[in-house]
């Protein structure tokens, strides 16, 4: 906008100089009030995309982390149960009375995923500058992890899954004072398990 061409027109009008110059300020106002409007208008979409971008990282953390709490909460679960098994089994051995059991393990749950197996091979054929031929045969093999989608996650596919394998067992029980009472328990706990006895740990629960 050119103000002096403006301001010469308002002269030619017949306007005199301080309305003018109210003129002039209003429309540096408006100026500014349009100016101030596009840039608020560039700062909402600029802040914008940058919340759903952070939305979209966390959602991705919170997934990762979600699979790997369900996982550790399963063990645990699975690990509480068989103590409680295994003190209800042994309670009911004659001579014993209350027991507390803690076992050890090699490690979690172990997954066995589907495998994509691949086999490919090739034969070339040579031929010498003498006459003579050659062939070589070349056999490659390949496999990947099949993976499944689970909403917008994706995950190997699971076909079967391993429980974690005992590596020791420390028993605190009443009676196993009892040298007799506490071979039984050693003894039974190892079969239970199918680990040997030097890994059954027993003592006595005091009174």
């Amino acid at each position: 906008m050119d103000f002096k061409k403006l301001i010469q027109k308002f002269k030619e009008l017949g306007l005199n100089k301080q309305l003018t110059n109210i003129v002039i300020i209003i429309l540096v106002g408006v100026l500014i009030i349009i100016a101030a409007s596009v840039f608020k208008d560039t700062t909402t979409n600029t802040t914008t995309s940058g919340k759903q971008q952070n939305q979209t990282t966390n959602t991705a953390l919170s997934d990762e982390n979600s699979d790997e709490s369900e996982s550790s909460n399963d063990d645990s679960a699975y690990e509480n149960q068989q103590e409680a098994k295994l003190e209800g089994l042994l309670q009911n051995i004659q001579g014993v009375g209350n027991v507390k059991v803690m076992i050890n393990y090699e490690k979690g749950e172990e997954e066995v995923p589907v495998y994509n197996q691949s086999t490919s091979s090739s034969v070339i054929n040579e031929n010498d500058s003498s006459g003579g031929k050659r062939v070589t045969t070349q056999n490659s093999t390949g496999s990947n992890v099949v993976l499944t989608n689970n909403g917008d996650a994706t995950k190997p596919f699971i076909v079967s899954k391993y429980k974690p394998k005992v590596s020791g067992v420390y028993i605190v029980a009443e009676g196993a004072n009892d040298s007799d009472i506490k071979l039984n328990i050693t003894d039974s706990v190892a079969e239970f398990f199918n680990i040997s006895v030097d890994k059954v740990s027993v003592d006595a629960m005091k009174k």
